[in-house]
């Protein structure tokens, strides 16, 4: 397995950079900011994750409903 160097990580670098200092008064760099096609995109991703597992459920919640309405009835 390769491991990759920490000089190779952008996050990494960045990290050391603002932690660093450059002495000349340099303005950190900005955050970025969440627009609304991120709010969008959370949405459907939480969707995604999401609707499966409550289909999942939905379905099993339904065959225990016919399993004692049919054969314990």
């Amino acid at each position: 397995m390769e491991r990759r160097s920490p000089a190779d990580d952008e996050l990494a670098r960045r990290r050391a950079s603002r932690h660093q200092g450059d002495g000349e008064g340099q303005p950190e760099e900005p955050l970025p900011e969440m627009g609304w096609k991120d709010i969008v995109a959370m949405t459907i991703a939480a969707y995604q994750i999401l609707l499966p597992i409550l289909l999942i459920i939905f379905a099993a919640l339904g065959v225990v409903w016919l399993l004692f309405r049919f054969v314990f009835h």
